[in-house]
């Protein structure tokens, strides 16, 4: 074959195929090796299996292949204040937003969430059985709150309860450095700050680099150079990410800090697909500096 000529590019004229185009010598011709020669991997491991993966798979005939199992996630929010999200608080408390926020976040990170408990501190010994049924059930257990205690440290109740000892606590960084991790009988016990903002971040740092370990895919922030839009002013004693909006423009990448960067405030997070890496000691960005920037995945 030379050459292969679209329907659509003939018509019939008295009995005979009149043939609207020049027909040049290979059109329209897939030639052996021109996808993918032979011995070539045409998926590593660690790929996830898109739509064009599977088509892929499909082409060769592979209708099944080993694959990482999703990780099961187990939630765990934790305060005295703290009333789930579809209740009416009183004066004295607040829903919950920590929970909702983790099981998106984790569902978004390829994990399946086996557990969620929302649990004042004092419960963690009358709620034993549940814990360490969310425990087993769970690859990784990602907790809010109780990170910073006077006295006695429930935190450390609750470590006793799964059986998990200290790998490392506190991080120097902003927000959130109230942050430890545990681990035992190959599972982790991930503790992050119970202040919304501060609890993004440090899932963004911690947690979904750990899910991303957990399915065999490559994961690595890389810093990207982005000039920021517009100033922000505050000055930065510890290492800072700053929650951002980045955008691509004609002239690269800009990013600007999103609205309420208290770690209280969920505001922040609204638009947010970035952190803007800030060293410590920076006196504030002006509109037009170059900062590090970490777009989130």
């Amino acid at each position: 074959t030379v050459a292969v000529v679209p329907h659509e590019r003939t018509r019939m004229d008295g009995g005979q195929l009149v043939i609207t185009e020049q027909a040049k010598p290979g059109n329209n011709i897939k030639s052996a090796g021109e996808d993918y020669r032979q011995g070539e991997i045409i998926l590593p491991a660690g790929q996830v299996l898109d739509g064009g993966a599977v088509a892929l798979l499909a082409a060769f005939g592979i209708t099944r292949l080993p694959v990482v199992r999703r990780p099961r996630v187990a939630l765990l929010s934790l305060a005295e204040n703290l009333v789930a999200c579809e209740q009416a608080p009183s004066e004295a408390q607040v829903r919950d937003s920590n929970l909702p926020m983790l099981r998106a976040y984790a569902e978004r990170s390829g994990a399946r969430v086996a557990a969620e408990l929302l649990l004042p501190p004092a419960r963690l010994s009358a709620e034993a059985d549940a814990l360490r049924s969310a425990w087993q059930h769970g690859d990784i257990m990602i907790s809010s709150g109780l990170n910073y205690t006077q006295g006695h440290n429930e935190l450390g109740d609750l470590k006793a309860l799964v059986g998990a000892e200290d790998v490392f606590g506190e991080v120097d960084y902003m927000p959130g450095s109230h942050v430890s991790m545990a681990v035992g009988g190959g599972k982790m016990l991930l503790s992050l700050s119970g202040n919304p903002a501060s609890c993004a971040v440090g899932f963004h740092l911690l947690a979904a680099p750990a899910l991303a370990a957990l399915q065999g895919k490559p994961y690595r922030y890389a810093p990207i150079p982005m000039a920021l839009i517009a100033d922000f002013d505050k000055k930065s004693g510890s290492r800072r990410f700053a929650r951002a909006c980045a955008v691509s423009t004609p002239e690269g990448w800009r990013v600007t800090v999103t609205e309420g960067q208290k770690p209280s405030m969920i505001r922040s997070l609204i638009g947010c697909n970035a952190l803007i890496d800030i060293a410590p000691g920076t006196p504030g960005l002006k509109a037009g500096d170059v900062a590090a920037v970490y777009l989130l995945p």
